[in-house]
């Protein structure tokens, strides 16, 4: 008969280990054990003959140094030796403690020390009438009035446990002191079971030869060198009231070790109990979760106690039920299958209702199955629910068809569910086919399982090259190359194998963005990261110190964007972050905290006060402790008598300091001016190839949240345009956000192509549906603001080349992550951060707002906004008239002819409101000559005058221009009208312009059909067609087709000639 058989992790085992599940544990996983061997020469029976002869021996003083090292090492270690006679002679403490500062002994690796102001006794004796000794001890010790909490009798005799609970019961009543007695079992156990051995050779003067010889395994030399670093970290650190889940982690991770070192229990117990009293006062709920699950598997496979585990077992459902997560669920249904295992071995000392524990699982199983919040514990619970199911079937013979299919499909989608471990999963259901014969569904599985893993494996090498590349692009400064490598790692790093590399990856996802100023799409990946760190906080219960630099980065990030109530956000959770972690205060912390400061000073004083609001920023800057923004705000809002000396002393006595103001103003420290939000309304705005792109709105931190989708989906899907691709022709658009209480979320065109209105139901609006507006929005700005070849192809290329789909798909959950990466109430504009008790600084003289001047890397491109092409499109100019004072005492008019009068209306209120803002730029440019078979036809253009775009000051750093024109060939048979024109222009140096709807080639003589004003326009220009080459402005009129007038002798040096040659090699004869 075979004496081994294999489990179903093919693992051989012996028959007689297969109900002692603690030897098969070990020999599954003996590297979670200690690999050090220990020799003890004394045996157990010569040291209780050692102990006995102590009192006949008169060795009284020996076996009270034995007795003060092993308290000392196993119970309390502020003892202060007794200086009296020995032998037991005056009845007063052999051993006292004294009082010891919290700091020091709450990190004690005891498990119930004397601590604080507690004070115990210990009274030895090695007689062997050991009850008249007792009694006489206590009551000398009691009558002492000295108050001492507790009393320890320590004898070298045995005393039953009957005894012991008889006199710690008198002695409670008689004197309200609890009394313990040490005996002789107690002795052996701290001898052989807690680490005293080498103690009891030394104290008993025993031969050294008897002493422990221990020869340390590599494992264990590893362990031991890392548990000293963890000890130095735990003792340099400094324990506050706040929250600091590093040191419990070290806290934790040092009982670990201690258990894998297999150390005296006594030690390993007062490790646990160290640390989860820390994890108690300055960890997370997980962080306790975490300590008495590790007790519960310590108590189970190393110290072989079923009943313990399960107590803990119970301690641990109860976190559950307050709040659910995939960890918790995973580490107590290990737990659950270790309770069916201790029954099944009979291993209880006390056996639990299980049917009880069975329905607490269905049913938890039922509620997460409705629970549309929880459904990766959900799934990860069904998974091992089938697991079970599984393994039971297979022992009783029964049918696993429908079983395994189930299995199967949950495997699958465990896949897209990072906090599932599919690697674990898999395994457990490939080895399980050492006890299934030939099934075609296994069969099946198996081939799934590794198509999947085989993917994985794939998915995550490819990422990683991604990764590798995207911080070389990174660190060049190519910042579209690098967001092209991030966007693609990001997804296939989605995986519970490869969630530390998520993290970083959109991290550096959020910089290249960052780098190239698109600031909305970089803020919804650092809120992405700031979401999986705080998601490994929940699941693991250690803060992460990167938390810290991710709060920086967003802080930054919205002082660049200008959103004052938003940094306000941020900067306080910063800090309360920062306060509840001592530790996380570094050098690196207050610098950074010091350039927040400067940043926003120099901001402010760059900028005027515009509205009502600036009378808050001076006690908000103080009450987040920015002095020198105080300082800032109190200079521009003209308090100069409140200044602070610093900033007087060390800014103002600098003669050239407005300047540098000036200078870091100009150099994008910040992109746009200062946004107050307020109760009635809040503005976002971002630039995307000179395109600027406000979006207002009223309400909570999630409309908030969907605005800044919205930009972010806009920015996300331009940034690896080139000009080639496509080019943005609204030089800004407007998104008004509102709420709305029924019907569906949607997105409306406005009044003017550049306005649209983003209508939200926040009751029923769904992650999907906000996507799906998103993308709604985006093909309004693709077909309305901009203009490609053709759309389709230009997605598709992108999508193959840069994942752009999937880019914009990470921003679907950006409104949750929002609210899960927030840990306090958000502000949602700047009055939330007002009390009463602070001083208002009431503007003095309200400035209009500065011109802005686009600054960053989005503002290198201009684009001109005299077309709205849309309804131009719909308008259909179709030609000119002209209405002109034949006496010539009246400037010329030029009237423009649609054939839909409507939409030509809305064109010139465009421009006459333009043209009252001083802000219209129209140039008409007439062209003879353009055809040398009908010399009296002529074309007209009208188009931004380009010298005017390129001279204005807030274009001097654009780098191009996106400007657009429109032509129109005037077929005339009589250039009368033409040279009237021209010779009027020249006589008042200006023309009107107006409109009219024309209809089978007749001017409409419906008023409500004609402009009822006309704008006056004085930049026109009158050209020959001859003389227009190919870095002409106005050469966008010339055709390849054309066949203008060559003046006689200029045949060789005519540039139109070069011109019309150069657009047939392009573009063919049209």
């Amino acid at each position: 008969m075979e004496s081994t058989i294999k489990n179903i992790l093919g693992i051989k085992v012996d028959l007689k280990d297969v109900r002692n599940p603690f030897k098969l544990y070990r020999k599954m996983r003996p590297y979670y054990f200690s690999d050090s061997r220990a020799n003890h020469e004394m045996t157990p029976e010569l040291f209780e003959f050692t102990m006995s002869k102590l009192s006949t021996d008169m060795k009284q003083d020996l076996f009270e140094d034995l007795t003060r090292q092993m308290v000392c090492k196993l119970i309390t270690p502020n003892l202060i030796p007794q200086t009296g006679p020995t032998g037991g002679g005056d009845g007063k403490t052999d051993i006292e403690t004294h009082p010891v500062d919290e700091e020091i002994s709450d990190k004690w690796y005891y498990a119930d020390a004397c601590k604080g102001n507690q004070k115990w006794a210990f009274a030895i004796s090695c007689k062997s009438e050991w009850k008249p000794k007792i009694e006489s001890d206590v009551k000398k010790i009691v009558n002492t009035k000295r108050g001492f909490n507790k009393i320890f009798f320590c004898t070298n005799q045995t005393v039953s446990s009957k005894n012991k609970a008889d006199l710690f019961d008198k002695y409670k009543k008689a004197y309200n002191v609890e009394v313990t007695i040490l005996d002789l079992n107690w002795y052996k156990q701290s001898v052989y079971e807690n680490g005293c051995y080498n103690i009891a050779i030394k104290s008993l003067n025993l031969s050294g030869q008897l002493q422990e010889k221990v020869e340390e395994g590599p494992n264990d030399k590893a362990r031991r060198k890392e548990l000293n670093e963890i000890d130095e970290r735990i003792q340099s650190t400094t324990v506050s009231e706040a929250l600091n889940t590093s040191y419990v982690e070290d806290l934790l991770n040092a009982a670990i070790l201690c258990r894998e070192l297999e150390e005296p229990k006594n030690t390993i117990n007062s490790r646990f109990a160290l640390a989860l009293e820390q994890a108690k006062l300055h960890g997370t709920k997980q962080q306790v979760f975490n300590v008495i699950y590790q007790k519960a598997w310590t108590a189970f496979y190393w110290y072989e106690d079923a009943d313990a585990m399960f107590a803990r077992y119970l301690e641990l459902k109860e976190i559950l039920n307050q709040e659910i997560n995939t960890a918790r669920v995973e580490k107590l249904y290990n737990l659950r299958n270790l309770i069916t295992t201790s029954v099944d071995c009979k291993l209880f000392k006390t056996e639990p209702d299980i049917a009880k524990e069975n329905e607490y699982w269905q049913s938890l199983y039922d509620s997460l199955s409705k629970d549309s919040v929880h459904q990766s514990s959900f799934l990860y619970l069904r998974i091992c629910t089938l697991e079970s199911k599984l393994f039971k079937e297979l022992r009783a013979s029964e049918d696993i068809e429908d079983t395994l299919l189930q299995l199967n499909e949950a495997i699958q989608s465990s896949v897209a569910h990072i906090d599932i471990p599919f690697d674990t999963h898999a395994l457990i259901l490939n080895q399980a086919g050492a006890l299934i014969g030939n099934n075609p569904i296994y069969e099946g599985i198996v081939d799934t399982i590794a198509e999947i893993n085989s993917k994985m494996k794939s998915e995550i090498a490819s990422a990683e090259i991604h990764y590798d590349r995207g911080v070389q692009n990174l660190n060049q400064k190519e910042f579209q190359l690098a967001l092209k490598h991030f966007g693609k790692c990001i997804i296939l790093y989605q995986k519970e194998a490869t969630k530390g590399n998520l993290v970083q990856a959109s991290a550096m996802l959020a910089m290249s963005y960052q780098g190239l100023d698109l600031m909305y799409s970089a803020k919804v990946l650092f809120v992405k990261t700031l979401s999986l760190l705080f998601h490994k906080t929940e699941t693991e219960g250690a803060f992460d110190h990167i938390i810290v630099t991710v709060l920086f980065e967003l802080c930054r990030l919205e002082l660049k964007v200008g959103q004052l109530n938003s940094f306000f956000n941020w900067f306080s959770m910063l800090e309360m972050m920062v306060g509840a972690h001592p530790s996380f205060a570094d050098n690196s912390y207050n610098e950074q905290r010091v350039e927040l400061d400067s940043i926003l000073a120099t901001i402010i004083l760059s900028s005027t006060p515009d509205n009502t609001q600036w009378e808050l920023l001076p006690s908000l800057c103080e009450v987040f402790g920015l002095c020198v923004s105080k300082d800032a705000a109190l200079y521009t809002l003209d308090y100069q008598d409140e200044l602070s000396s610093e900033f007087k002393d060390n800014l103002m006595k600098d003669k050239d300091w407005k300047d540098r103001i000036v200078q870091m103003s100009k150099s994008g420290i910040s992109l746009f001016p200062l946004s107050f939000s307020s109760k009635d309304m809040s503005e976002i705005e971002t630039l995307i190839s000179g395109c600027h792109i406000k979006a207002n709105f009223r309400g909570d931190m999630r409309i908030q949240a969907y605005a800044e989708m919205f930009l972010a989906f806009l920015e996300t899907y331009m940034a690896t345009m080139t000009q080639s691709d496509m080019a943005v022709t609204t030089p800004e658009i407007r998104l008004n956000i509102k709420v709305k209480t029924s019907g569906k979320t949607e997105v409306k065109k406005g009044g003017r192509t550049n306005e649209y209105t983003i209508k939200i139901n926040q009751k029923t609006a769904s992650d999907q549906e906000i996507w799906n507006t998103a993308a709604h929005l985006l093909a309004n700005f693709l077909t309305q603001n901009s203009m490609t070849k053709d759309i389709d192809a230009l997605f598709k290329k992108k999508e193959t080349e840069d994942n752009i789909g999937e880019r914009l798909a990470i921003l679907g959950n950006y409104h949750r992550e929002f609210k899960l990466s927030f840990l306090l109430d958000y502000r949602s504009y700047l009055e939330l951060w007002w009390n009463k008790d602070m001083k208002k600084y009431p503007v003095k003289t309200q400035s209009s707002s500065s011109q802005y001047q686009a600054k960053g890397k989005q503002a290198t491109q201009i684009i001109t906004d005299l077309f709205d092409y849309p309804l131009w499109d719909k308008a259909k100019w179709s030609g000119c008239g002209y209405m002109m004072a034949y006496d010539g005492s009246k400037p010329a008019i030029l009237i423009l002819l649609y054939k839909d009068f409507k939409y030509a209306q809305k064109i010139f209120e465009k421009w006459e409101e333009d043209f009252r803002a001083k802000k219209l730029n129209l140039k008409l440019t007439f062209i003879t000559g353009v055809d040398a078979e009908h010399p009296k036809w002529y074309k007209v253009i009208i188009a931004p005058d380009m010298e005017k775009v390129l001279e204005a000051d807030e274009n001097k750093y654009s780098r191009s221009v996106v400007a657009t024109s429109r032509f129109h060939l005037m077929q005339s048979t009589d250039d009368t009208n033409m040279r009237m024109f021209k010779a009027l222009y020249s006589k008042f140096h200006y023309a009107g312009i107006t409109a009219t709807e024309i209809s089978n080639n007749q001017m409409s003589s419906d008023p409500n059909k004609k402009y009822p004003r006309v704008i006056p326009v004085t930049n026109i220009d009158f050209r020959e067609a001859w003389t227009i080459g190919e870095n002409d402005p106005n050469s966008i009129a010339i055709l390849p087709s054309d066949n203008p007038i060559i003046p006689e002798g200029k045949e060789g040096e005519a540039p139109v000639l070069k011109l019309i040659e150069t657009k047939k090699q392009r573009y063919g004869k049209i």
